[in-house]
């Protein structure tokens, strides 16, 4: 047994130190160096937050979060894969790529302009929107700043290390102000605030910035382009529409039937635990775009890699998981004290989420979005969004944050299910052929 597991410790240890030596691995070590203060920067405001807002204003300040999310998601409409795929298979096309880039940016114009009419028309329609409406709008800048966020073409381009650079700095920037600006509840607009500048303003920049850091050519998108731009992505939104009813939705029926301390609860349980996923972030944004062309040449060699890295990433995500079940305690005491502590249990419920979520990134990301499965995976998340309507009501209802915390877990455990039966139908996997599937 002893044996085994050294052979096995040697050959990961094997494949990590190849694949960091690789350019790729020069591009995931980067990413870490850089986007380490993006996500220390929020880690280490969240303590302050807590205590200086307190469980109702923390909470109102998640619960408007939670509503502008649905901009964001909206906005991005499937974009974040559609068009960072087409950019990877295309960037050798300088006149395909600037088709891509200008089509992509007008559609979301266009969703911008058109989702901001209709969550203007709810929040005045709807009294509990209503009552929170200052918050919301000050907390939707960050959904204008995601919008136009290019993103997307710098990760198909494999050329990620500025972005990552001006979001960190802007984080750094802006939430280190939340400690000489927020002081008490009577702060909650100015916290907002402050939480979505980073997005608004590395925007800008990287949006700015592409002619000198990755020139793309111009080329007047027709309706036509706009129009097949977002027909590509239809199925992707989808999916992204329907992670939303189990990932925002959650917090807004938590609000409603138990209130914002129960949502304080949730809120600071989920974000530490989607938190300590982040730290794979770089991993994935570096292998998305690699397993788009490897998928686009050769099933055959994009298999074969995959299988590579994929151990690691469910390595690290079990020790991730593991470690947060077990020091769920200490990092509650740490962040939010006394305050927070019946966000205890809510935390070791939602420790096994890094590791599913890195299951559902090798599933869905890596696998069925570059297989042609994406009306598959798009079906998928409906029926987990409705899931999770079906079990967060009666359960937030029940158990407040617990409850919720619980049905979201099991629609993320059922979400990884259906990818991995839906892909052994496909015989995706199975095949050795090089022939693209179609959805």
């Amino acid at each position: 047994m002893a044996n085994a597991l050294g052979t096995l410790f040697l050959d990961s240890w094997r494949r990590a130190r190849d694949i960091l030596r690789s350019k790729l691995g020069t591009n995931i070590v980067a990413l870490y160096v850089v986007q380490g203060m993006s996500y220390l920067a929020p880690i280490a405001v969240l303590p302050h937050l807590l205590r200086a807002l307190g469980p109702s204003a923390f909470g109102a300040v998640i619960f408007a979060q939670s509503v502008t999310a649905y901009l964001k998601i909206w906005t991005d409409f499937g974009f974040a894969f559609s068009a960072t795929r087409d950019i990877s298979i295309s960037r050798e096309d300088r006149v395909e790529t600037g088709r891509i880039f200008w089509s992509t940016l007008f559609a979301k114009a266009g969703l911008l302009v058109s989702g901001i009419c209709v969550l203007s028309g709810l929040v005045l329609s709807v009294t509990t929107l209503r009552m929170h409406a200052t918050l919301i709008a000050v907390s939707s800048t960050s959904a204008v700043g995601w919008t136009f966020m290019p993103q997307w073409y710098y990760q198909g381009q494999e050329s990620m290390k500025f972005m990552a650079a001006v979001q960190a700095a802007t984080r750094v920037l802006f939430y280190g102000c939340l400690f000489l600006l927020v002081r008490n509840s009577h702060d909650v607009l100015s916290a907002a605030a402050l939480l979505s500048a980073p997005a608004l303003v590395s925007a800008a920049i990287c949006l700015g910035a592409i002619p000198r850091v990755l020139p793309v050519k111009w080329v007047r998108p027709s309706v036509k382009d706009i129009w097949a731009a977002l027909a590509s992505s239809w199925h992707l939104f989808l999916s992204g529409a329907a992670t939303s009813l189990y990932l925002n939705t959650t917090v807004f029926i938590i609000g409603l039937v138990s209130g914002v301390y129960q949502v304080a609860l949730y809120g600071i349980a989920n974000r530490v635990a989607l938190a300590v996923f982040g730290i794979l972030s770089p991993i994935s944004q570096a292998l998305f775009p690699r397993m788009s062309l490897l998928f686009s040449k050769s099933h055959k060699e994009a298999k074969q890699f995959l299988k590579r890295v994929m151990g690691i990433f469910l390595l690290l995500a079990s020790a991730m998981t593991i470690s947060i079940f077990v020091f769920a305690s200490a990092i509650i005491s740490m962040f939010g004290g006394d305050k927070y502590a019946g966000a205890v249990n809510v935390l070791r419920v939602m420790a096994i989420l890094p590791f599913l979520l890195a299951l559902a990134t090798i599933l869905s990301q890596f696998i069925m979005i570059n297989v042609g499965l994406t009306r598959q995976l798009s079906r998928i998340y409906v029926a987990a969004g409705v899931i999770s309507l079906l079990l967060s009501w009666p359960l937030a209802k029940l158990l407040g944050a617990l409850g919720g915390a619980l049905s979201l877990i099991a629609v993320e455990f059922i979400g990884p299910v259906l990818m991995f039966w839906v892909i052994w139908r496909s015989q995706v996997w199975c095949s050795n052929t090089d022939r693209h599937l179609t959805a």
